[in-house]
């Protein structure tokens, strides 16, 4: 899982290269989603109950279902989704 609990709050910012489908990081105390834009295969995202200002996931263009409720969001783009 890209998830690592070794880097608390973040999602690991390297080359995806394996299909990921479902991506479940709700309730984890997460602040950032730097490094999500490498999931370009991302179909769902749920990502709520967190401490998120910011979610970009424009780059996420296989996305499709994105739960991001009860964060904190000042910004969010889904401008190609």
């Amino acid at each position: 899982m890209p998830f690592s609990k070794s880097i608390p709050c973040a999602v690991r910012s390297a080359a995806v290269t394996a299909p990921s489908v479902t991506l479940d990081i709700s309730d984890s105390s997460i602040v950032d989603l730097t490094g999500i834009e490498d999931f370009t295969a991302l179909i769902e995202l749920h990502c709520q109950n967190n401490y998120l200002t910011i979610l970009d996931v424009s780059n996420n263009t296989a996305l499709t279902h994105l739960n991001c409720g009860n964060n904190q969001l000042d910004n969010l783009n889904v401008n190609t989704n």
